[in-house]
């Protein structure tokens, strides 16, 4: 039998859990089942493939930065406190904005060279208000307030619905995610004090500053492996197979609904803990693995049905791939799940030889069977990277010594 500390703690874990997964399937399951249905119906297949890969990196450049702030701040937010002490984070905030400022405007004018001097200043705008949102929403996860982070994703899908009717009458995609952006991060500001904090450096900014680098290293490698496979197809096979492959992975998006939520959840309940057991993590591998083998039938099953619905144009071309991305997807998830304890509790140089395994072996792997079999054998690329990421961050939780 639980005691009744134990008996809240598990309790409050599962309940911040199933908020955390409501609070992301509510922006998903409006972006994949209005907004980007909408757009894609509303342009070419050439056109919508072009669209799918400026949304890919207008995440990737803004996230990473957020991202690192936001899990630096939560590994060392208790010495922090117990010294009570204030500054560094919004002082690497401000390097922060320019450097992704530099990012987005050189990616916005390779990927749409024909944009105009508007759209850049839109994508920098957007990009950075996401940057911004991604970081002081940490805030919530560093006292487990999960309802606030709800209330955020009704302020997003309201914002991103306000911008899909300025895409009606102007059919310019980026006011969906500007208007969205907005949305959430006033929300965020409105009810939080990390923008109150000094901007001023600390005795433990040296130390932070190498934590925060070794952490946007590890983003930028997983932002890149996230995002990469449609800003790699689009060079190479243009905007009609941009729209192919994406449609495939719209069913692997309802896996992510519950495996990041979960991730992010379980990262924020490490940070207050100073070891994790062995049997621990077995419990959390085995159940990832059945969860994901569950979670690959039901979305191989309903993927037809969904791409005919939402994809109506190249749906028949997007199911020939479904079977290799969805695997890929669960492989990536139960990856989501050991990731925290690899990172809170094995020493962080990990995450650079991780994080640039993962890179090259990603790239390498999918442009080989991308020579091999064109679009399919991209995929079968990725899939074997996920696997062998998984492999790699499972021998390093088990063989090496906890950090201190």
């Amino acid at each position: 039998m639980l005691d009744e500390n134990t008996r809240k703690y598990y309790t409050g874990f599962v309940w911040d859990v199933a908020l955390n997964i409501v609070s992301s399937a509510i922006p998903i399951a409006v972006l994949q089942l209005v907004i980007l249905p909408t757009i894609a119906s509303a342009t070419s297949s050439e056109k919508n493939g072009q669209i799918v890969t400026l949304i890919s990196f207008l995440t990737l450049a803004a996230e990473p930065f957020g991202f690192a702030l936001n899990n630096t701040k939560l590994l060392v937010n208790e010495t922090y406190t117990m010294e009570k002490s204030r500054g560094d984070f919004n002082y690497l905030l401000l390097i922060s904005i320019p450097l992704n400022a530099i990012i987005i405007i050189i990616g916005t004018i390779y990927y749409a060279p024909d944009g105009g001097a508007v759209f850049v200043f839109m994508m920098l705008l957007t990009s950075t208000i996401i940057l911004l949102q991604r970081y002081f929403m940490v805030f919530f996860r560093l006292t487990l307030n999960y309802r606030r982070i709800l209330l955020d994703s009704f302020f997003l899908c309201t914002g991103y619905l306000i911008g899909l009717l300025l895409f009606n009458t102007s059919r310019d995609w980026i006011l969906v995610y500007a208007s969205g952006s907005i949305f959430s991060l006033s929300q965020t500001l409105w009810h939080n004090k990390l923008l109150k904090g000094p901007i001023r450096r600390t005795p433990f900014f040296k130390n932070i500053l190498k934590k925060n680098s070794i952490l946007l290293f590890v983003e930028f490698m997983n932002s890149i492996v996230k995002y990469a496979d449609r800003l790699i197809l689009y060079p190479l096979l243009g905007g009609v197979a941009v729209s192919i492959y994406y449609s495939a992975t719209i069913i692997s998006k309802l896996i992510s609904l519950a495996v990041t939520p979960l991730s992010t959840v379980i990262l924020s309940y490490f940070s207050k803990m100073e070891s994790l057991k062995r049997r621990t993590f077995y419990v959390m591998l085995s159940v990832g693995l059945t969860v994901g083998a569950v979670c690959y039938i039901f979305c191989v099953l309903i993927a037809e049905s969904i791409l005919n619905w939402l994809y109506p144009k190249w749906a028949a071309e997007s199911m020939q791939l479904v079977y290799i991305t969805t695997a890929c997807a669960v492989v990536g998830a139960v990856n989501n799940i050991v990731r925290p304890a690899v990172l809170k509790f094995r020493n962080i140089s990990w995450q650079l030889l991780l994080g640039g395994a993962d890179t090259v072996l990603y790239i390498g792997l999918a442009y080989t069977f991308f020579l091999i079999g064109g679009l399919k054998g991209f995929c079968i690329g990725l899939l074997i990277n996920a696997i062998i990421q998984l492999f790699l961050r499972v021998v390093i939780f088990l063989t090496q010594p906890q950090s201190t």
